[in-house]
Formats: structure tokens, C-alpha cells, sequence
């Protein structure tokens, strides 16, 4: 689901944070107020392309990926879209699994 620039009005569940010049995403309205500072856009990984920011810390650029930063997963974990769905940011679709669980889940290795 890709939602393109003069999206329909917000519903107080959820809010559009714009993700490059021409899309949103979906985020839930204490993650909108949280993350509408920073500049999001998307970023291909080998399998799907996730919405991501970059970051500076100590000279060195970091790249995270939203559905993480919202979920901040403990180590050994990642985070899962429900609906399979990367543009879907709300917490009611994110789960922390593991690895293997998160293969499981998508029916496939990656």
C-alpha cells in the first residue's frame, strides 16, 4: 500500500509520515510526534525496501530502519510486519520475533 502525496484525511488512530518527496507511511500519533523531525525515505534491502532514515553518531553514518526504531527489539530479535506490509508502521501490525520465527512467518528463507 502506497500512499501518494494529498492522502485522504488523518483518522485520530493513525497519522502519515511522509517517506521521500512523493509518499507516507503509517504511524501511530506518538510515533508521528517523535519521528516528524527527521527526513525518512526508502531503502531497498535485498528482499523488500524498508522506510529508513540516516543518521550521524561520532563521524560515523548509521542507517535505521523505522519498523525498529519504533519497536526497538532486543538483541537476537527483528521485528516483523503482520500484514507484510513495510509502509505500515503501526504498532498493532510490528511483532519482535526471532530469526526463525520471522522466517516462518514469511514462509521462506531470506
Amino acid at each position: 500500500m502506497l500512499i501518494k502525496r494529498n492522502p485522504p484525511p488523518q483518522p485520530e488512530n493513525y497519522r502519515l509520515l511522509p517517506v521521500g518527496r512523493a509518499s507516507f507511511c503509517l504511524v501511530d500519533p506518538d510515533t508521528y510526534e517523535n519521528t516528524k523531525k527527521h527526513y525518512y525515505r526508502l531503502i531497498k534491502s535485498s528482499h523488500v525496501t524498508y522506510v529508513a532514515r540516516r543518521y550521524v553518531k561520532d563521524g560515523k553514518t548509521y542507517t535505521i530502519r523505522l519498523h525498529t526504531e519504533i519497536m526497538q527489539p532486543p538483541p537476537g530479535y527483528e521485528v516483523h510486519h503482520g500484514d507484510r506490509n513495510p509502509l505500515n508502521c503501526l504498532r498493532t501490525n510490528l511483532e519482535n520475533v526471532t530469526p526463525s520465527e520471522h522466517r516462518r512467518l514469511h514462509g521462506k528463507a531470506y
